[in-house]
């Protein structure tokens, strides 16, 4: 993404049409696999193709009003309800009072969604919740470990995220979202806003449940990250 916004030296709301347009194609290709629906053009400046007309509509439209990091979960939730509802899926049914309209409805059910985990998490104890971590923690060494080898590199990390392996190692739940709040080479190599875009999660909610034993722990088992720094 970043090569494309350089080359074709994208303005502030260029970069923001094209991240609504990327988040676009992610998620209509993950939930409608098998069908054909627009596409940013393979070849040439992405500007040009009608996906990012729309997205250009919508991030005027999104402007002062939404902050970036919801860009994703304001595409997720109308295809949701489009998808529900038989609707006619294009980029031109995310723009306009109605997709505002759809967003306003999930965004409801999110929060709703988000207060329920949180009470969960509140009504465990510190010690449970830590000892959920640091198996998480753990799970999550072991597979890096398998995937990328022992001590994997900033260079393997780095690339795992350039070619979207780490996004979904993440999404599918293979790689805890507390290591990637945790971990300083996660931090150096991917915008945070990137990250929770690509990982559709806040990290503020994960942060709140780090003590300094999970802090001390992380920094044992992962020792490496911070002698490679």
């Amino acid at each position: 993404m970043k090569e494309k916004i350089k080359k074709w030296g994208m303005s502030s709301a260029e970069i923001k049409a094209y991240k609504l347009a990327v988040i676009w194609e992610d998620l209509t290709q993950k939930m409608f696999p098998d069908v054909k629906l627009a596409k940013l053009p393979k070849r040439g400046d992405p500007r040009k193709g009608s996906l990012f007309k729309y997205c250009w509509k919508l991030q005027r439209e999104l402007n002062g009003i939404l902050e970036e990091k919801e860009y994703r979960l304001y595409i997720t939730g109308n295809l949701v309800i489009l998808k529900n509802n038989n609707g006619r899926i294009d980029p031109n049914a995310i723009c306009g009072e109605k997709a505002w309209k759809r967003w306003k409805v999930w965004k409801k059910f999110y929060d709703k969604k988000m207060i329920e985990i949180n009470s969960r998490i509140s009504d465990r104890s510190e010690k449970e919740l830590n000892q959920e971590i640091i198996s998480q923690l753990d799970d999550t060494k072991k597979f890096l470990f398998k995937q990328l080898g022992e001590n994997p590199t900033k260079e393997q990390l780095q690339k795992a995220i350039q070619e979207n392996v780490l996004k979904y190692w993440a999404l599918s739940l293979k790689v805890s979202k507390y290591y990637l709040v945790l971990s300083p080479r996660i931090k150096e190599i991917w915008d945070e806003v990137k990250m929770e875009e690509d990982c559709n999660f806040d990290t503020n909610l994960y942060l709140e449940n780090i003590t300094p034993e999970i802090k001390n722990y992380f920094r044992l088992e992962f020792e490496y990250e911070f002698q490679q720094l």
